[in-house]
């Protein structure tokens, strides 16, 4: 049985955070709803973050990539090495994540890390992960205030660890029931109701499908690298110009049996599976003819033309197999 681990780093259980988690959690079970889901609340965990010991890169050593210290944080990061998929949420405080968060990320991700040139990964298989971030600054500010830093460390390290990661941001959050009974007159309470309406229920959507591509990459053993899913642009971005597969912008659309685009390389490597299950319809492939889509392929050329995306931002979409183990 597949399962898959999810860290809440928020220390609210029913609120922005956890509301997206729980979606993409729905997202995986609409799936494959035999998933097996645990969803830890590391605000209820007693540990502490990496202290230094080094014990992780003795030479020779037993403990030789792996944490010694012995807290309730141990156990956990004891079934991480058994999770098949592994999924994180955490809001953005003073600039980057929890202070739970980075002390869970320090204990789970060091002792894998291996000071080398280049630096490689010691956890023992691939697995896909993804990262939903809560903030209250606004798309237009994530780089203004140096939000994305962040993220895009996180981003570079659990590829690097695990092979792979998603990424869903929700800008502009809405952060307290009443607004009224704070004092925050730099917020606009009807235009934070506003956005609750409109743009998050979107972030819900967003997550249930991010949900829906981790329980795939989970089935059929394929994952895109290093960053599999991005929300940064999916409002941008017209629905049918990303593919229902990795959910980016495509490179190479084309048509599938089931009427829908797909990126060439995704859609070929799923068919080349025994999960020949359409992402979208749900149904199998009736047969695996491919037809280039040409009028589609220039409007997203178009498109990705008019926007001012940073160069950091943009990632391959190479396709990698997950080394399950037996």
């Amino acid at each position: 049985m597949k399962q898959i681990i999810a860290f809440n780093g928020s220390p609210r259980k029913n609120w922005n955070t956890a509301i997206l988690l729980k979606k993409t959690l729905g997202g995986i079970k609409s799936v494959r709803e035999d998933i097996e889901i645990e969803t830890i609340h590391l605000y209820d965990v007693n540990y502490t973050g990496c202290k230094s010991c080094f014990a992780c890169k003795r030479t020779g050593g037993k403990s030789y990539g792996q944490c010694i210290l012995k807290d309730e944080l141990t156990p956990i990061l004891a079934k991480v090495k058994q999770a098949d998929a592994l999924l994180f949420g955490s809001p953005i405080y003073f600039g980057g994540v929890t202070g739970v968060m980075k002390a869970f990320l320090e204990r789970l991700l060091f002792p894998y890390l291996t000071y080398t040139t280049p630096s490689s990964s010691l956890f023992p298989k691939k697995i896909p992960t993804a990262f939903i971030y809560t903030m209250n600054v606004t798309e237009e500010d994530i780089h203004k205030f140096h939000y994305d830093i962040p993220v895009l460390n996180i981003e570079k390290y659990l590829s690097l660890i695990f092979g792979s990661t998603g990424t869903l941001i929700s800008f502009d959050t809405y952060q307290f029931p009443d607004y009224a009974k704070f004092f925050v007159p730099r917020f606009n309470a009807a235009e934070k109701i506003a956005r609750r309406k409109t743009i998050f229920p979107k972030d819900c959507e967003s997550a249930y499908e991010m949900g829906r591509g981790l329980a795939r990459i989970m089935c059929t053993g394929i994952m895109f690298s290093p960053i599999w899913f991005d929300s940064r642009y999916l409002h941008k971005a017209p629905e049918h110009y990303l593919c229902p597969i990795t959910h980016k912008l495509m490179d190479n659309p084309v048509v599938a049996a089931d009427g829908y685009s797909y990126e060439r390389e995704a859609i070929e490597l799923l068919l080349g599976t025994a999960c020949r299950m359409s992402p979208v319809t749900n149904r199998p492939f009736e047969h695996t003819v491919l037809i280039p889509n040409h009028s589609l392929k220039a409007s997203i050329s178009d498109f990705r033309s008019s926007l001012l995306i940073k160069p950091s931002l943009i990632v391959s979409s190479q396709a990698v197999r997950i080394q399950h183990r037996s």
